[in-house]
């Protein structure tokens, strides 16, 4: 059976490009990179190469994450994320929306 491509958050790549990330998280990523497991979608990627430090950066994250399977995100998906998001903001649970 095919192990399954993983959804690599922003918050975890911003974390593996500084110093001192945690071992467990950098080797874990590095398995599913190695793997050829990492899948990405528009938003980590905004979120990410949005925060390049220059150009050079923002060409070498671009080809990183050009290699990476990518996950279409349906319309109906945001349908369902906004509806949650209002549920918990109602209920006084403010939640990242990326």
């Amino acid at each position: 059976m095919t192990e399954p491509c993983v959804l690599i958050d922003s918050s975890v790549w911003l974390l593996c490009y500084r110093r001192g990330t945690p071992p467990s998280v950098s080797a874990r990523v590095h398995q599913l990179l190695n793997e050829r497991r990492v899948a990405t979608a528009g938003p980590v990627v905004l979120e990410v190469l949005g925060g390049a430090r220059d150009a050079t950066e923002y060409e070498r994250l671009r080809e990183e994450f050009d290699a990476y399977y990518w996950c279409e995100v349906e319309a109906i998906t945001w349908w369902i994320a906004a509806r949650d998001a209002n549920d918990l903001r109602r209920k006084g649970i403010t939640a990242p929306l990326t």
